[in-house]
């Protein structure tokens, strides 16, 4: 008899694409650890009901001009060809600005996900434009802190948005006035980033 192994999650009855058969995926510490039927183990189970599991896209990206239209589209379609047709259709009502308007809620949605010791320092330092010092004062933390903090924020929010979101960082929590012009341009040249062209 084998002996029970212990899973954070079995997902129970899946199929995949290589097995004729309905499997079990046992998971532990993040990570598929056994594909299997009818694995003898203990964990919290789900039953999915002979749902297809699929691997995940190794190269995850958004494509910011097809953000936030859960609203607009609805999720009801039957395959993914009748959802694309739904996309393709409404594209033809996009406009820059309403693009850049949902492009910019992405990119504030990444900033808020920062955690708070990270975010603060960045809203403050980039986005407010305050100095270090200001910022240590502010938050009652040494300069360095500052520093440190600001460092590992950029690092976070690059690696959340992905390269090819970077360049879209104008827009993000909007306000007003000469100050946010100066504001936006300080924030693209930290970030290494051209500025947003006039007009725009």
């Amino acid at each position: 008899m084998r002996a029970r192994t212990a899973f954070d999650l079995i997902f129970r009855n899946a199929r995949t694409r290589s097995s004729a058969t309905r499997v079990d995926i046992g998971v532990s510490g993040g990570r598929i650890a056994a594909i299997e039927p009818r694995l003898a183990c203990d964990g919290l189970e789900i039953d999915v009901g002979g749902k297809l599991a699929l691997p995940g896209f190794v190269d995850t990206h958004v494509h910011l001009d097809k953000a936030c239209l859960l609203g607009r589209c609805g999720h009801d379609h039957a395959t993914v060809s009748e959802a694309i047709a739904a996309v393709a259709a409404m594209k033809r009502d996009f406009t820059v600005e309403d693009v850049y308007a949902r492009g910019a809620r992405v990119l504030e949605r990444a900033i808020d996900n920062l955690p708070d010791m990270f975010r603060v320092v960045f809203v403050l330092r980039e986005i407010e434009q305050m100095s270090v010092e200001e910022t240590a004062a502010c938050l009652d933390i040494p300069a360095d802190t500052v520093k440190t903090r600001l460092h590992r924020a950029r690092r976070l929010l690059g690696r959340s948005l992905r390269h090819q979101l970077l360049p879209n960082l104008t827009g993000v929590f909007p306000f007003g006035g000469e100050r946010c012009s100066r504001i936006v341009a300080k924030v693209f040249e930290r970030l290494g980033l051209p500025g947003r062209p006039a007009g725009d």
